[in-house]
């Protein structure tokens, strides 16, 4: 009996554990969701007219995924001087970590490239940007405040 109880604790304190902030990796039963289910979402919370939806070559340009990691992508990117954009991924199995890794370094990138006299009111969509996972979807959100915590309960959606 002792040992059940323990184990009940355990698992509870595990599904606590999970329960993380932006940046880190929440692991969840495998999902059959698709890219475009996602996008669909996703794109409730943006002003879709001033994106463009990236294809392979840029996404292939733009994000240093080493091979075998990235089984699908789409990237929204913006078209003027709003900065909004984000990025939604489904790593191959086992891969996760290392897709997850390489979004959070495009972020960083993106960040330690910004010139703060470059249109300074867009800058904390840039600083704050989020890079989050789901089992193995993993996503990023460079937007306003409001717009990364409604993307984030959108996508969460999905896996709950």
């Amino acid at each position: 009996m002792k040992k059940i109880i323990l184990f009940a604790l355990a698992a509870a304190l595990i599904a606590l554990a999970a329960c993380s902030p932006k940046d880190t990796e929440l692991t969840y039963p495998e999902h059959d969701i698709t890219i475009e289910q996602l996008e669909a979402a996703v794109d409730l919370y943006f002003d879709t007219s001033v994106m463009y939806k990236a294809d392979d070559e840029y996404i292939g340009r733009t994000f240093d995924f080493p091979e075998g990691v990235c089984a699908s992508a789409l990237v929204k990117v913006p078209t003027g001087t709003n900065q909004d954009e984000y990025g939604v991924f489904i790593a191959e199995r086992g891969k996760e970590k290392e897709l997850f890794e390489a979004l959070q370094a495009y972020r960083e990138k993106r960040q330690e490239a910004w010139m703060d006299e470059y249109l300074p009111e867009e800058k904390h969509k840039v600083s704050d940007a989020s890079v989050s996972s789901f089992d193995n979807y993993v996503y990023y959100v460079i937007a306003g405040t409001e717009t990364r915590e409604a993307v984030a309960s959108a996508v969460r959606k999905f896996f709950t």
